[in-house]
């Protein structure tokens, strides 16, 4: 039997590409924000620029907390802290385009942005449950796949599609 891993584990390698992604996305963020600023303010409801005040930190902080694995030995609680701050991060940025598309008036477009991406998601997690049975098959990691799926949509949910009706 496997011996049982933390499903957040920590690797370097993973790290460093998170770390790419978490500098793309903030620099999408500082591009679009500034765009939009520049040609279209009345586009920047308050929902969106609090989006992208959440996320830009967020990313940040999901950065510094993954250069700590390169170095420290005792990681995990810098793995949690960089997962966390960065899935909200990124949640919050695929957020504002769809709520962007909103904006635009076209709310079925933006709810079908939003399917799509979930759909997306949750065939990544089943494909990649299907391989961790195959190679790691304990229950508390299929648990925090699960966990990891709903926490993107929640955030997406709550600070998405929710305010879009309210």
């Amino acid at each position: 039997m496997a011996k049982e891993q933390d499903p957040f584990g920590t690797n370097p390698d993973k790290a460093s590409a998170k770390i790419r992604i978490n500098n793309n996305l903030i620099a999408a963020c500082l591009t679009i924000f500034g765009m939009i600023w520049a040609l279209a303010p009345g586009r920047l409801t308050s929902l969106i620029i609090l989006q992208f005040v959440i996320a830009i930190p967020l990313l940040y902080a999901s950065n510094i907390a993954y250069t700590k694995i390169a170095y420290w030995k005792k990681v995990k609680l810098w793995e949690y802290m960089g997962w966390f701050a960065g899935t909200t991060g990124t949640a919050l940025v695929f957020n504002i385009l769809g709520l962007l598309i909103f904006s635009l008036g076209f709310a079925e477009l933006a709810i079908v942005y939003f399917v799509v991406m979930w759909l997306c998601l949750l065939a990544y997690t089943l494909i990649n449950i299907h391989y961790s049975l195959e190679y790691n098959p304990h229950p508390k990691d299929l648990n925090y796949k699960v966990f990891k799926l709903f926490y993107f949509i929640s955030i997406q949910l709550v600070f998405g599609i929710i305010p879009l009706y309210i």
